[in-house]
């Protein structure tokens, strides 16, 4: 072991290369903006996530008053036909 190497909580110390604090708050600076944009990614991934399944729940809500829709109009389709059958008798 280098005798200019000391051992502090695990961690090798050399204390001919310090830190200024110019550096230091540089490195705290990097590490909050990667952690932001960590955040940020996750967070636009979510709403993308939450933006899809909304357009799909209206698609099928599209889907569903379409289908009501065509119901109605079968519905009155077949009155009117039976209403037709029912007069000619």
């Amino acid at each position: 072991m280098d005798p200019t190497d000391v051992i502090k909580f695990g961690k090798k110390v050399n204390y001919e290369y310090k830190l200024t604090s110019t550096q230091v708050m540089e490195e705290h600076l990097k590490q909050m903006r990667e952690k932001f944009l960590e955040t940020k990614s996750v967070n636009e991934q979510k709403r993308k996530q939450e933006i899809d399944f909304l357009n799909q729940l209206k698609q099928l809500d599209e889907l569903e008053q379409m289908r009501k829709t065509t119901s109605q109009k079968a519905s009155a389709q077949d009155f009117v036909t039976i209403n037709s059958q029912l007069k000619q008798f």
